[in-house]
């Protein structure tokens, strides 16, 4: 089993859908990876994306146009702009990067976005999170050291690198 696969997306639904792959890139075919069995398998789907298109259209959507690669599958998305997590009232975010205002952020994103009170510092949650996540897993006999996780990304793009994901994750 994994426990953490770290995704690249072109885009990703208010419920937690995810699309990785597309069929509309001329000459290339059906761009089908082992995605699926990633986010159909993993305990965590994170997703690290540009939060925009290249012609400007928000990734971060209502309902996802492209094919999906799994339902229902993201916890977490780390984008240029901000880091999220889908709850079940939708995408709530943690935190924006500075400079950036709320109203700015809901404009650039396609699905409403909600902000908690106490918004903590990214680099504050994900290590937050990531410690609760050891400390669940040692309370369920498991060694953390023993984790298996993955990194797959959409052909290569550069916002699917590893790079990506320290720049704004951690």
């Amino acid at each position: 089993h994994i426990d953490v696969t770290v995704l690249g997306a072109f885009e990703v639904a208010e419920n937690g859908d995810l699309a990785n792959w597309d069929m509309k890139i001329p000459h290339k075919g059906p761009l089908v990876g082992g995605a699926m069995d990633l986010a159909a398998a993993a305990k965590a789907v994170w997703i690290v994306m540009e939060h925009n298109t290249r012609s400007g259209g928000p990734r971060v959507v209502r309902q996802c146009t492209l094919p999906l690669t799994a339902q229902r599958c993201v916890r977490r998305i780390y984008t240029d702009l901000a880091v999220m997590e889908i709850g079940a009232s939708g995408v709530i975010v943690h935190e924006i990067v500075e400079g950036l205002s709320r109203d700015e952020l809901q404009k650039r994103s396609g699905a409403q976005v909600t902000f908690p009170p106490g918004r903590k510092d990214p680099r504050e949650f994900s290590r937050d999170e990531l410690e609760q996540f050891f400390v669940k897993t040692q309370r369920a006999g498991h060694d953390p050291s023993a984790i298996k996780g993955s990194y797959a990304g959409a052909m290569g793009l550069p916002q699917f690198m590893p790079s990506s994901f320290r720049a704004y994750a951690v």
